[in-house]
């Protein structure tokens, strides 16, 4: 599968690379080949293209995205987060880049910081991925023990929205367990079999 994916991408990369040859001046084919490029972990050949097409359209808002996703995707956090933060300055409804900046923001420790990019992205989406409530718990139980009911708080949500959701409701009965909540987790253990 990996090394199926991989020539894929080497083939989208050599056909950009003939694109650009024929559009040199054409900023959102470099865009693309970077994004290729980052996908493929080619970092510097990435920032190269991110830069090529930043020369041609310095209001290309995809640069700052691209950039954000190679810094992260390379563990450099803080780096990452300025990109984020200039491309969500200009886009603040991206769910993807609220996402992974929620993510990156976790890594630097501003998890309440996080926790709001987490709650705005699961709003803005119609139907959140399940993920999205269990990084956010996760971020929320960070701030310590006495916010382990706040944390538990998201997994409901997540199941009220989106019925029922099997690694909500565990990570719900392990909130509650950690509280010492025995009857709540119980109760949602019943609910499971029930459902079941």
């Amino acid at each position: 599968g990996s090394a199926s994916s991989h020539e894929g991408l080497q083939q989208q990369i050599v056909s950009a690379t003939v694109q650009i040859r024929r559009q040199p001046g054409n900023a959102l084919l470099y865009l693309k080949r970077g994004e290729l490029y980052r996908l493929h972990r080619h970092w510097n050949l990435a920032l190269a293209d991110y830069t090529r097409a930043g020369e041609l359209d310095a209001g290309l808002v995809g640069i700052e995205l691209g950039r954000g996703l190679l810094f992260f995707d390379r563990g450099q956090p803080q780096k990452a987060r300025l990109h984020f933060d200039r491309y969500l300055a200009q886009r603040p409804e991206d769910v993807t880049a609220l996402i992974t900046r929620a993510r990156t923001l976790v890594q630097i420790g501003l998890r309440r910081s996080a926790i709001d990019d987490y709650s705005t992205a699961i709003r803005l989406q119609e139907r959140p991925k399940p993920e999205h409530y269990l990084e956010r718990a996760s971020a929320v139980s960070g701030l310590g023990r006495e916010h382990l009911s706040g944390a538990v708080a998201g997994p409901d949500e997540g199941i009220r929205r989106l019925g029922l959701v099997i690694t909500l409701e565990l990570a719900a009965i392990d909130l509650d367990l950690r509280q010492e909540r025995y009857d709540s987790a119980l109760e949602r253990l019943d609910r499971i079999i029930e459902r079941s």
